[in-house]
């Protein structure tokens, strides 16, 4: 049975050392998380460093990523890659290891060429090709592509895609998409959408801080069921600078700073991204996780 997609599940880091794969410190980390009350995990994301990795790699965080995570918990896995055939390898890849979906990126080197056309014809043949759900992946920062209400409302016609990751952060254009698309799984990618994402009819969030602090992403989303608006944005809010510093603010280097403050195994980043070094931007996120850890 497929498993219902809401609630909150945070984009895995992938710790690296000296430039290398540290499956023990992501096993570790990947442990603790299975003690809150989180949704389920996603392996391979933009903030695990996907894209510098390769499939044996990706092969191997898979594996370890099953044998820790619980059987009633989503195991969402990014499988997004430049050609279709890339890209189904991916999803097969991600079915090998049981994964319950997937998280697909549009091809985005040749985006001039990217219109809607191809990629929906892309997605019906990833869709088809995959056994699993596929969720598509809306992260306009990082490919230059923005799936617009009209594209969605197409995709979401395709068998088996089932919903969408929408990082773009803007809400008039998340809720025309909850308008039109009916039956169709919508998570915001951004703490920063969270709150008003729910509001306008989004299931849940694939955060980044949530890595940092779990319990205090879950309370958004939990105060939000349970109909306390004021303490599910008091929470919102309390997040909101840390949120955003670890992603559209320092991204990947400020997450795994943060993690570490907070006691997890951030590890290394891959080159050729560098650790976070700025003096004051080491100063801001020290200060919002110790805010954050007073709650």
């Amino acid at each position: 049975m497929q498993k219902k997609i809401a609630g909150v599940i945070p984009p895995l880091a992938t710790p690296f050392k000296d430039d290398e794969l540290d499956l023990a410190t992501f096993t570790a980390n990947l442990e603790r998380y299975t003690k809150t009350g989180l949704s389920g995990y996603l392996l391979l994301g933009s903030n695990g460093e996907a894209a510098y990795m390769d499939f044996d790699e990706k092969e191997a965080l898979l594996g370890a990523g099953r044998e820790v995570i619980p059987a009633d918990k989503i195991m969402m896995v990014g499988a997004g890659g430049e050609s279709t055939k890339e890209t189904i390898a991916l999803c097969k890849l991600a079915e090998k290891h049981g994964a319950d979906c997937v998280l697909v990126l549009p091809p985005n080197y040749y985006k001039g060429l990217m219109n809607s056309e191809r990629q929906l014809l892309h997605f019906e043949k990833v869709a088809q090709a995959c056994e699993l759900p596929v969720l598509y992946y809306n992260m306009p920062a990082n490919t230059g592509l923005n799936a617009n209400p009209d594209l969605v409302y197409q995709l979401s016609r395709i068998p088996n895609l089932v919903g969408i990751k929408d990082s773009s952060g803007n809400m008039a254009q998340l809720s025309e998409i909850a308008r039109r698309c009916e039956d169709f799984t919508i998570m915001v990618g951004a703490s920063p959408m969270m709150y008003p994402g729910l509001c306008l009819g989004a299931h849940g969030g694939i955060l980044a801080v949530a890595n940092v602090f779990p319990e205090l992403a879950l309370q958004v989303y939990d105060h939000f069921q349970a109909g306390d608006m004021a303490k599910a944005l008091a929470m919102h809010r309390n997040l909101f600078p840390l949120a955003v510093a670890v992603t559209s603010g320092h991204g990947v280097p400020a997450l795994k700073y943060a993690m570490s403050l907070a006691g997890f195994g951030g590890g290394e980043v891959r080159s050729p991204l560098t650790p976070l070094s700025d003096p004051k931007a080491m100063d801001m996120v020290k200060a919002e996780v110790e805010k954050l850890q007073a709650l």
